[in-house]
């Protein structure tokens, strides 16, 4: 099964050229890590008490990357807030980039030609249809916002709640439906802490840049 850091990365490939998307590219790193630790909660191994993460089991996934997340976690000198770890694990983003993508050639959902990264079809988890991880990936993700499903289930919402919080919903959804998406995708995601957790992240980045680039105007 692929991680949700791994579906993120997949969405945020481009289909004719074969690299990163420029408008994911800015927060890419945020989102990779903020999934990481989405994974984390799903599997059971964190959760969030009184606004920091705390280790509910430190037992080792079935990945290394969160498995390495966890450690940190586990081993930190005191318990932290969600956003602190979004940063520390996106510090090294080409690293994590590269390891996830290593990972992925390795289960056969890419193959690496050059500098470019192409689809391996069909993809071994539905090998009666000619199709790509990619594409089922999206599938799944519309179904649940344009079909209107009232039972979305939590990796669906993790998912969409990063995709929201970077502002990449373009990357599954045409211009015609972004706006009914996006309002759908509001109530699908309005709990979810992680993608709060980046939105509020990005907004402080952003805002530490802005300062940044005012001050060096002003001199």
């Amino acid at each position: 099964m692929l991680t949700l850091a791994e579906e993120l990365l997949l969405l945020c490939i481009n289909d004719e050229k074969g690299t990163i998307q420029n408008s994911a590219l800015p927060s890419l790193h945020i989102g990779l890590a903020a999934a990481l630790l989405a994974e984390l909660s799903l599997e059971g191994r964190i959760g969030i008490e009184d606004g920091v993460i705390t280790v509910l089991n430190d037992a080792p996934t079935y990945d290394e990357l969160m498995n390495e997340a966890l450690f940190k976690i586990v081993h930190s000198d005191r318990p932290r807030k969600p956003g602190y770890w979004i940063q520390q694990l996106g510090k090294n983003y080409d690293l994590l980039q590269n390891r996830l993508i290593s990972a992925m050639i390795t289960m056969g959902v890419l193959r690496r030609e050059g500098k470019r990264l192409l689809w391996i079809i069909p993809y071994d988890i539905y090998p009666q249809r000619n199709a790509s991880a990619k594409y089922w990936i999206k599938q799944t993700l519309r179904d649940a916002v344009l079909m209107n499903d009232a039972s979305v289930d939590q990796r669906t919402t993790a998912l969409l709640s990063l995709l929201h919080a970077l502002k990449i919903l373009d990357l599954v959804f045409t211009k015609d439906e972004r706006k009914a998406a996006r309002h759908r995708i509001e109530e699908i995601v309005k709990d979810d802490i992680f993608g709060q957790v980046v939105a509020e992240t990005i907004a402080a980045i952003d805002l530490a840049a802005a300062k940044a680039l005012m001050a060096t105007v002003s001199n």
